[in-house]
């Protein structure tokens, strides 16, 4: 297996893939057995003298911001059907395993790029062909970057979270094409015009909304990477996160304990004072003897290519690029990553090593474990086989360390990210002119220099960080800004998982008349607002076999507190006729509401098709391309793939298109069908970010494919003594790529038992629960599940542990369960046609 590219909106690359060129690198393995450490040269002193004095710059001549290109003469022109190309210009594609020479293409409607590193049988370079091309609707943001110093890249991000990082020749070329990309108006690109990230980081309101405890330590850190030049495609300008604790050895992680978290006003090189003088005498006293090399606090960095290397030995493909930097082997065991608490030891007792993380110790355990069983030796004194890393003692696994580590950056550390630190001048912006370097020879030496040394990002703040507010004071904000708007109809209501114990309950009685089984609903932003001002869809089916759906008045003010009489007018009610399967159980999994509120996809007929309808109740197209009855649908976050599964045993994954962007028009096109079911699919849930669509069947299983593709990945079978007896109703996918599944056994005595299993993106089994009861409907929202019984029982649970922190008992069986996208409501639908609102219950007034 080897790592996927693909990342979550955290961006979180967690998701491993087959490797179908793995390489076990025994050959690696014998070179390094047979080589005795003192035969490895150390060429960091000689790589420290290879620029030339001619082609280091002083702080006045190198400009640290880009020139305002793309702000002039933006006006927006029509442009023709026809598609016309803007501009081509030679570059390279830069990824983690090379260096892609290639022409890219832009036209009004499309960018494409295509490979010239094929020759032909005269040496000269030829096109292979395409290789890739995306739409211009699909480009979300562009920004500049650097590459080995020089402020020559871009870096383009899309809509399904894919990027792509090019260099050009020359800066003046990278300008040219970031004009072109902005005069054709991409209608999902965030913003236009040049920003330094400096700029960037202002406009966000990033650190705002850090500082009131809007985003996550995670995403905060992730971002500040991100903006600060800062990606995955170049290992050296990795994403950097700090090391967070200072406790490796305790029995137990006692997180109450200040002393258990690093000192971050301090760079990981004096966190030791007893190296804080060693450190200083060695910058005061240094000096070059030509001028040249500026005084440095620390020849090494704290995140290069060696670096990143180091930690990820054990996943591809890293162990190959580890390979290719230790010239054909593995390096020796006792220098490869293999024990947690000793390196961070090693790094707190020596100045020398001042190496911070990666962002996967945060949220990949699979980079722990040598799931591949390289032969990576043993260590020279003790004998021991090096194999997964060896982990502090309060971890019970690799997956339980990721948990609490991850816990602890995205919720118990209170601190600033603060340091400060001089390095040395190779790896700062603007210090080396590459272009005044001639030899080539000379120049393409310099170039891996800075690769190994690494770069250091650009500086984002020049005054002091603000500091984060305490819970309890942004507590008080949310409840204060709840109190001041009561009266303007402007409510922000608080997280109903941050406060678990003051949940509280009200109702809207949806259909007095029929049984309700189900509700969608769309919208965006906050949900009481969307109930004010946006039309709000509820959909129930009634026992006589027809859709009835309901959308409230605009001109009408529900309070969602009390009842609200629009949903009784029968103006507002649309009825959707149909011939639904005999014996057929109607349930949400049948229903899509696109994003947009203005198409309903309904599954469940006869004739096994999928019908697409306005929300006026006409239908515009059917899809048909299943054998049998189509269970359940499902959609993606940005709504441009649908998955079906069907009592055929498949599933299809579908491409919807509105053509010319027609608000009246929609259509779906089918993709891949998927196969692995040996009986009716039951669930299905895609996920275009991680490339992932499960599906889920009476047979007992979950099966894994790939969207993009439609490949195979594994199928995941939970243990039972009796697998005949075992089915899986439901599973759910969190953004972090946990896997829910609900499964149920059926003893032949005819008594049910019902479980919940967590799983990882990767198939490893993470946790196990019993339940009481079988579930109407279970949803995954954050780190939290919210699952709906029969018995009425609404529980939100901790998704890691599916430790319960609050029940409440509606006292009818729940059919459906949904999370507001601000996480301020819980609805749940019962079958006796009430829709229950959960939200926190009103706040004491802030003194």
């Amino acid at each position: 297996w080897k790592l996927s590219n693909v990342e979550n909106f955290s961006r979180m690359r967690l998701k491993l893939t087959e490797n179908y060129n793995f390489d076990s690198h025994d050959a690696a393995s014998r070179l390094r057995d047979n080589l005795a450490p003192n035969e490895i040269k150390d060429n960091s002193a000689q790589e420290a003298t290879l620029v030339p004095a001619s082609a280091v710059l002083s702080s006045s001549e190198a400009s640290k911001e880009d020139d305002g290109v793309g702000d002039e003469g933006l006006e927006h022109e029509e442009q023709s059907t026809k598609e016309k190309t803007v501009v081509t210009a030679d570059c390279h594609l830069v990824t983690l395993m090379d260096v892609v020479l290639g022409k890219l293409e832009i036209t009004t409607t499309h960018v494409y790029f295509y490979d010239k590193t094929s020759s032909n049988d005269e040496g000269d370079r030829i096109y292979t062909g395409l290789d890739f091309k995306w739409s211009l609707s699909q480009l979300r943001e562009v920004h500049f970057r650097r590459y080995n110093l020089r402020k020559s890249a871009l870096e383009l991000f899309l809509i399904d979270q894919t990027n792509f990082f090019l260099n050009f020749e020359h800066p003046n070329i990278r300008h040219v094409v970031y004009k072109a990309l902005l005069s054709l108006r991409p209608p999902n690109l965030l913003y236009y015009g040049t920003r330094t990230p400096q700029e960037l980081l202002k406009a966000s309101g990033l650190t705002q909304k850090w500082v009131q405890r809007e985003v996550s330590n995670f995403d905060y850190l992730m971002q500040l990477n991100t903006i600060a030049g800062r990606t995955y495609n170049d290992l050296s300008q990795y994403p950097v996160f700090p090391w967070i604790l200072v406790d490796y050895t305790s029995e137990k992680l006692d997180l109450e304990n200040p002393a258990v978290f690093r000192d971050l006003s301090k760079p990981i090189g004096i966190l030791n004072e007893k190296n804080e003088k060693a450190i200083r005498d060695k910058y005061d006293q240094f000096e070059d003897p030509l001028g040249v090399i500026k005084k440095f606090h620390y020849g090494s960095h704290y995140s290069n290519a060696a670096t990143v290397l180091f930690y990820m030995l054990r996943m591809e493909p890293f162990s190959t690029l580890h390979i290719q930097l230790q010239a054909g082997r593995f390096d020796l065991a006792d220098r490869q990553f293999h024990s947690l608490p000793a390196t961070f030891q090693a790094m707190y007792e020596t100045s020398n090593d001042v190496k911070e993380l990666i962002p996967e110790f945060f949220y990949l355990s699979e980079h722990l474990v040598n799931s591949n069983n390289f032969d990576l030796g043993k260590l020279q004194f003790s004998k021991e086989t090096v194999n997964d890393v060896l982990l502090p003692k309060w971890a019970k696994s690799a997956t339980d360390f990721t948990f609490q580590v991850y816990w602890v950056i995205l919720c118990a550390y209170e601190g600033n990210f603060i340091t400060a630190l001089q390095l040395n001048y190779c790896t700062y912006e603007g210090a080396v002119d590459l272009n005044a370097i001639q030899d080539p020879i000379h120049r393409k030496a310099v170039e891996g220099m800075i690769n190994n040394f690494g770069q250091t990002p650009t500086q984002l703040l020049h005054d002091p960080h603000p500091h984060r507010m305490s819970r309890e004071e942004a507590q008080k904000k949310v409840a204060g800004r709840i109190m001041s708007t009561l009266n303007v109809g402007d409510i922000r209501a608080p997280n109903v998982f941050e406060h678990p114990e003051q949940l509280k309950t009200f109702f809207v009685e949806v259909s007095p008349t029929i049984m309700c089984n189900f509700i969608c609903c769309t919208y965006k932003g906050n949900f009481i607002t969307a109930l004010m001002k946006v039309p709000f869809q509820c959909l129930s089916n009634s026992v006589t076999d027809m859709l009835v759906y309901h959308r409230t008045s605009t001109k009408k003010r529900p309070v969602c507190r009390k009842k609200s009489k629009s949903l009784f007018s029968s103006r507002l009610q649309k009825t959707v006729k149909g011939l639904w399967s005999p014996g057929l159980h109607l349930s949400a999994n049948l229903f899509l509401v696109t994003h947009d509120a203005k198409f309903l996809f309904v599954g469940g007929y006869w004739d096994n098709s999928i019908r697409i309808m306005t929300m006026k109740g006409r239908t515009i197209t059917c899809l048909v391309r299943h054998l049998d009855v189509v269970t359940c649908l499902d959609l993606d976050h940005g709504g441009t793939y649908m998955m079906s599964g069907s009592f055929d045993t498949t599933c299809i994954i579908w491409k919807i298109n509105q053509p010319n962007g027609a608000s009246n028009n929609i259509g779906a096109q089918p993709l891949h069908i998927l196969y692995g079911h040996e009986d009716v699919v039951t669930c299905v849930i895609i996920n275009s970010e991680l490339d992932v669509a499960l599906s889920s069947s009476k047979d007992g299983t979950c099966v894994v494919h790939t969207v993009r593709k439609g490949h195979y990945v594994r199928t995941i079978r939970p243990l039972a003594n009796n697998p005949h007896h075992y089915t899986v109703p439901s599973i759910a996918l969190s953004e972090e790529g946990k896997i829910v599944l609900y499964a149920r056994i059926k003893k032949d005595c005819g008594e049910e038992k019902h479980f919940l299993h967590l799983y990882s993106i990767n198939g490893r089994h993470i946790a196990l629960d019993c339940l009481e009861s079988r579930l109407g409907h279970m949803t995954v929202c954050g780190e939290h599940l919210v699952t709906g019984d029969v018995h009425g029982s609404l529980v939100v649970r901790e998704l890691f542990s599916f430790c319960e922190i609050s029940r409440l008992s509606l006292y009818r069986p729940i059919a459906c369960v949904y999370v507001t996208k601000a996480k301020t409501h819980i609805l749940a639908c019962l079958r006796d046609g009430k829709l229950i609102i959960v939200g926190v219950d009103k706040p004491a007034k802030p003194r």
